[in-house]
């Protein structure tokens, strides 16, 4: 291992061998009278789960970069440990399972002690559910699915202009795929711009990835390392885009999702049934979240909601209350989207919520607990239309 990398990674190992010395600490205030390294791995992975999940992440991020080197010819650099076995590793738990400490535990132990000591670690538990409930939150717009047009946006990005890239970032980290997870981290790992790089990092952070933040670029800068341009995120400038040759232009949807504004968490139930059935989604408020802001709604927001129509293979309309009533369209935007499926030659489906008739091709699906089942009648009607 080159001498820079060896020491950053030996100092990485000996900063987390000081973290879990003590949360260690802790555990050992729990211990049962008699215990051995299975029921002390189980309690440590109980109440320090986030730092386990930390280092399955960080096993696999460095055994991808072991396996790069033996592709190219070289040999393995970090022969990472899997968590369990770094575990194991540590100088503080072989000092807990020693024959000598075990045998003192038992001597000094007091029940009582035992369950003070655990009130004390259901706060700390409760502090990393809060972790893991910060990183759901994170995804629960992200649709588990790979774009069929990642490999064509990858191979732009390599020659594109600051400015497509920034927008190639923002729609890839829409979704969540081995695909998309590995060009973060090559972002995160070798693009020179600092802008981008951090937005890698802080996306990879936020999915709660194993991720390190690399210095700045150190030598003389060129203007791209530096340049921070965003686009102007308006409906009038998606517009210009949408009509030039860039990458929104080039996009493509399995789904367009119309659906009132109120029914939020259907939007979300059904694009979570679509991804299991490998299909891509487009809803307006996470699909073009930066550009399609409430307070600037215009006309050009109705350009772009067509232009998606049009970039979207099925048109399927969420019926509620909020949308349909006495078998009429109630919702101005709906009819809008309705009326412009029609023009440009799209079924329309529909998810049917109410008691109430409509005019478009049923897809049956079940809906129990916030959660969308599609039948597979319905699944074959989408596939096949």
């Amino acid at each position: 291992m080159a001498g820079i990398a060896k020491r950053k990674y030996i100092s990485e190992n000996i900063r987390i061998y000081k973290q879990m010395t003590n949360q260690l600490n802790s555990i050992k205030k729990i211990l049962p009278e008699i215990y051995d390294g299975d029921i002390l791995f189980d309690l440590y992975s109980e109440y320090f789960s986030t730092t386990m999940h930390m280092l399955n992440e960080r096993y696999e991020y460095y055994r991808s970069k072991d396996i790069f080197l033996r592709s190219v010819g070289k040999k393995q650099r970090y022969k990472i440990l899997n968590s369990k076995d770094f575990f194991f590793s540590s100088q503080k738990v072989k000092h807990m399972l020693s024959y000598g400490q075990r045998l003192k535990h038992k001597q000094q132990y007091s029940e009582n002690f035992k369950t003070d000591s655990l009130i004390k670690l259901e706060k700390k538990l409760n502090k990393s559910l809060n972790k893991k409930l910060l990183i759901a939150k994170n995804c629960e717009h992200i649709q588990d699915i790979e774009p069929i047009y990642i490999d064509i946006f990858i191979q732009i990005y390599h020659r594109a202009t600051h400015l497509e890239k920034i927008l190639i970032f923002n729609e890839l980290k829409k979704f969540n795929s081995d695909k998309t997870i590995t060009f973060f981290y090559k972002l995160n790992d070798s693009e020179k711009n600092n802008q981008i790089r951090r937005m890698a990092f802080q996306h990879l952070q936020s999915l709660g990835k194993y991720v390190r933040l690399r210095k700045n670029f150190k030598g003389k800068k060129k203007p791209y390392h530096i340049d921070g341009t965003l686009p102007d995120y308006s409906p009038q400038e998606l517009v210009k885009f949408l009509n030039s040759n860039s990458v929104e232009s080039k996009k493509k949807y399995d789904i367009f999702i119309s659906h009132s504004y109120v029914d939020q968490d259907l939007v979300k139930s059904t694009k979570n049934a679509l991804n299991i059935q490998n299909l891509s989604c487009y809803y307006d408020w996470t699909s073009d979240q930066d550009f399609l802001k409430r307070t600037l709604i215009s006309d050009y927001t109705k350009e772009v909601l067509k232009k998606r129509i049009e970039q979207s293979e099925i048109f399927l309309l969420l019926i509620t209350h909020n949308v349909i009533a006495e078998d009429k369209i109630i919702s101005e935007w709906v009819e809008m989207e309705i009326e412009y499926a029609k023009t440009v030659g799209k079924k329309i489906c529909c998810l049917n919520f109410t008691d109430l008739g409509h005019q478009f091709i049923n897809i049956e699906f079940q809906y129990e607990e916030n959660s969308i089942s599609i039948s597979k009648n319905g699944v074959q009607i989408l596939m096949n239309l």
